[in-house]
């Protein structure tokens, strides 16, 4: 079986195969976000070791030692992990295809190899930008690719379609469903789908009971930094073995 994310020894962690939703639920300050930057780096872990489709991140092996690796090689690694803002993150002067042209894996292949911070090869800037206009026009339906991110619910989408345009291998989202409405929610679940369906692997935290119900294979109860229970949806959301996950489940229900 093909293992997209492995964590070993890591501290506060989630592992997920190749095209498997894995959801993380958990009170406020018991972590949950902490496994999304640990796999995406911008924190590091404590002791052991990440891996993201079979790289090491953030480090390279020589025999028995691990060495970091510079700046630069971790931001490349980076480009491989889609992230989903809580806030979305947009650039509000930018256009639609702007925001989603401007995700760093999409920079990242514009830039040469041998760095200097130039912009790519026209080809090269061309096929992002033609991979940014599919994603407005498939994932931010009614929002225009010409113009600004605009209103509340279409920046929801503008968020969804930014990480997508590197084509990232695991996808990590940090809350999709907070505070958006209903039709937006829905949308947000069916680009889930779409995205497991086609082999992405997902890891997401969320406190959408619902959400994580419907629209992943394995949930995560995580408390105090811990995970204190794993298992399918029907299981730990429906019957689940631990207090700290009845407790939570008590109050978010």
């Amino acid at each position: 079986m093909s293992v997209m994310v492995d964590t070993r020894s890591v501290h506060k962690s989630v592992g997920s195969r190749a095209g498997e939703v894995t959801g993380v639920l958990g009170p406020s300050g018991s972590g949950t976000s902490t496994p999304l930057r640990t796999v995406n780096h911008p924190e590091k872990a404590d002791r052991g070791e990440i891996s993201v489709d079979g790289a090491l991140l953030g480090y390279r092996r020589a025999g028995d030692r691990l060495y970091e690796l510079p700046g630069r090689e971790v931001l490349r690694q980076r480009t491989r992990i889609g992230f989903v803002f809580r806030n979305f993150g947009l650039f509000p002067h930018l256009t639609v295809l702007d925001n989603v042209v401007e995700a760093p894996g999409v920079r990242a292949e514009a830039a040469p190899e041998g760095g200097g911070g130039e912009r790519a090869p026209a080809a090269g800037t061309v096929r992002a930008r033609g991979r940014g206009r599919r994603l407005s026009a498939a994932v931010v339906r009614r929002a225009a690719a010409g113009g600004a991110p605009g209103p509340f619910r279409h920046r929801g989408r503008v968020a969804l379609a930014r990480p997508l345009a590197p084509e990232p291998k695991p996808l990590l989202f940090d809350e999709p469903t907070s505070a958006l409405d209903p039709e937006l929610v829905g949308e947000v679940l069916d680009v889930t789908r779409d995205l497991a369906a086609r082999g992405t692997t997902m890891i997401v935290v969320t406190h959408e009971i619902a959400s994580a119900r419907e629209a992943t294979d394995t949930v995560v109860s995580m408390a105090d930094g811990r995970i204190v229970e794993r298992g399918a949806p029907d299981e730990v959301l429906g019957a689940p073995r631990e207090e700290r996950t009845r407790a939570f489940l008590a109050k978010a229900l």
